[in-house]
């Protein structure tokens, strides 16, 4: 059994990697917990049985299993995002397709969840344990009451689906679309825009985000909107030009580096 890694608030690969380490280990861990509930030491042993417990309850079952699911999906959006150098178009691009992807998913919800409930019950089966329905009262206060005799379909009503949701909304709530309109930003960057054709008037790429700019900004400035992009326009030209005779100039000076090392290279 491989060591199990812990939560991590701010590494979101290791969360994701946390959990799926822990599906992967669970069978073992659950065989050592009961191994230690025959030691002699009563604290320990009682510890070591109500977390044995815990693992083969039902809720935490299904509840591990879909959360599993979730991370297989947003877990190459976060090695995207944790990356030491990000492509932010690229991430932008990620993020919209694991957003589509969750979305066809709760479109979807009763296929999916039985791919989930297979894993739950398979896990179950492992521990020698039955998935079931939580004791229901005629009146319940600390969670939903589903009325439902199908264990497959209360979980998929108690557990999957509002995770599912949840998910989604903050997906989007962290990335709105005025958020990942921001990640366009990057192509008026240096190493983008160079390579750039806008000797004319016509809008490329880097043009129609400064259309954006203007229009999110003219309110903060004196001048309409047509002005603002005029003025942010001329700008950008200028500071391309700047760069692509400073990137010339470099490459024209490389002979006389290469000179210049040449003398302390035998």
């Amino acid at each position: 059994m491989t060591g199990t890694g812990r939560l991590c608030e701010t590494r979101w690969v290791e969360r994701h990697e946390g959990v799926m380490s822990f599906m992967q280990d669970m069978h073992n861990i659950i065989d050592a917990l009961l191994e230690i509930t025959s030691w002699k030491d009563l604290n320990t042993s009682g510890k070591a049985k109500s977390l044995a417990t815990v693992l083969c309850d039902s809720e935490i079952i299904v509840s591990l299993c879909s959360l599993s699911h979730m991370l297989s999906y947003t877990l190459q959006l976060s090695k995207c995002f944790q990356k030491k150098s990000i492509d932010l178009h690229e991430a932008a691009n990620i993020m919209k397709d694991t957003l589509n992807i969750l979305s066809e998913c709760r479109e979807n919800v009763s296929t999916r969840f039985k791919e989930v409930y297979k894993s739950s019950e398979s896990i179950a089966k492992t521990q020698k344990v039955d998935l079931k329905i939580p004791r229901n009262c005629s009146r319940q206060t600390n969670r939903a009451n589903y009325q439902t005799n199908s264990t497959e379909e209360y979980y998929k009503l108690c557990i999957f689906i509002p995770l599912l949701d949840n998910v989604i909304n903050d997906l989007k709530a962290r990335f709105s679309q005025k958020t990942l309109e921001c990640f366009n930003l990057s192509y008026i960057l240096p190493n983008k825009f160079i390579n750039e054709n806008t000797t004319s008037y016509s809008l490329n790429k880097s043009e129609i985000i400064l259309k954006a700019l203007a229009d999110d900004f003219q309110a903060l400035l004196s001048n309409d909107k047509d002005m603002v992009f005029t003025l942010l326009r001329s700008e950008f030209r200028l500071w391309k030009q700047k760069w692509n005779r400073e990137k010339l100039e470099n490459i024209l000076n490389y002979p006389k580096v290469v000179f210049l090392y040449s003398s302390f290279l035998p």
